[in-house]
């Protein structure tokens, strides 16, 4: 039995996954050229000149487009596998409603630019739905395991995601408390908790890409 969607499907996510990660890198690095450095009120390195903000600006553009590449080719690697396998319907379905979620989110940003809450909120929900389609992929590569017969591949799937459910919680509820209580915690304990988010962020990434890449090697060599 062989499953040439899904392989092909799954192969799309793990390259969308990997440009999702390089277009957090490239965003990341643009802060370095649009803050500069001050000392006593004066300047002591000009990052931010007109030369460093256009750095910048660069940067979050590339960022910004490959994000929409990764994007789309996640949307399409998902479609491709729900041919062969049902349960990526499921995070299909979560993706467009994420879409419509966001078009929804900015409306109401635009008509209430004053509210703090609803921006807040609306990144809450969306980091949700999110977690919930990387649950629905994970239960999909899981389901084809089983079809394949390949209990180390189904093991795997199940394994992984107990353990990216754990960091995934732990990342939202350091998220929500971040997002929603910024103004009442302390600046060293909004920043403990971004370092937290950033590497539990990289454990998630690394631990997803280790089942995409398991699942495209074996869905490819049957």
């Amino acid at each position: 039995m062989t499953f040439p969607n899904a392989a092909n499907g799954i192969k799309k996510l793990f390259i969308a996954e990997v440009l999702g990660l390089i277009s957090a890198i490239t965003i990341a690095c643009s802060v370095i050229f649009s803050k500069p450095v001050v000392s006593d009120g004066t300047v002591v390195d000009v990052a931010a000149t007109d030369g460093g903000l256009t750095v910048a600006a660069i940067l979050i553009s590339v960022g910004g487009i490959i994000a929409i590449v990764a994007y789309i080719l996640q949307l399409v690697g998902i479609a491709k596998a729900s041919r062969d396998e049902e349960a990526f319907k499921g995070a299909l379905y979560l993706i467009l409603f994420t879409i419509l979620f966001a078009i929804a989110g900015t409306a109401l940003a635009f008509a209430f630019p004053n509210s703090n809450l609803l921006s807040n909120l609306g990144t809450v929900v969306t980091n949700l739905l999110e977690i919930l389609t990387t649950f629905m992929i994970i239960g999909g590569i899981g389901m084809l395991g089983a079809k394949l017969n390949d209990g180390l591949l189904q093991e795997k799937a199940v394994g992984l995601l107990k353990i990216i459910i754990t960091v995934i919680v732990l990342k939202f509820i350091a998220n929500v408390v971040v997002l929603l209580f910024k103004e009442n915690i302390a600046e060293v304990v909004v920043t403990i908790l971004g370092v937290m988010i950033l590497i539990l962020t990289l454990v998630q990434y690394i631990l997803y890409l280790s089942l995409l890449a398991s699942a495209k090697n074996t869905l490819e060599s049957k």
